[in-house]
């Protein structure tokens, strides 16, 4: 895998998105059951995998890579329309919203084609945390 991607998109969320309070390589450590996950709320935890690599050369190869941020957040309260709360419980929605605009577009200088989103969707927990999972495409050529 790519450590350069990995930092690039890290040291991104770090300076674009600032209520982020942990930023880390996901490694499994939200998904403890019966356990509170360990890290620091908001969290964003980021993976990078390749769906598809074509060989280009005998060293080079085109790899599709999907670069996969996970967020969780704590409950803050009711989202009702009555509830006094709402607008405090929605507020991780704005923190999605930065991530994509962080994210979308985005090729860190050209080292990797433009980011684009294809999908974002809402992971259901028993513990009671916010999760979503942002994933975002792009291409690049990697040299062995």
């Amino acid at each position: 895998m790519n450590k350069q991607i990995f930092t690039a998109v890290c040291d991104r969320l770090k300076s674009q998105v600032t209520e982020l309070r942990w930023i880390d390589w996901d490694d499994g450590q939200a998904d403890i059951i019966n356990e509170r996950p360990q890290v620091a709320f908001p969290a964003a935890l980021v993976d990078i995998v390749y769906p598809s690599c074509e060989d280009e050369t005998d060293t080079d190869q085109l790899v599709k890579a999907n670069i996969i941020i996970r967020l969780f957040f704590e409950p803050r309260g009711a989202t009702n329309t009555k509830s006094p709360v709402r607008a405090t419980a929605l507020a991780s929605f704005d923190v999605i919203d930065k991530v994509h605009a962080a994210m979308q577009g985005w090729n860190n200088s050209g080292a990797f084609a433009h980011l684009s989103r294809s999908s974002a969707t809402r992971e259901k927990r028993r513990d009671g945390y916010k999760a979503y999972k942002l994933t975002y495409g792009t291409t690049f050529i990697e040299s062995a």
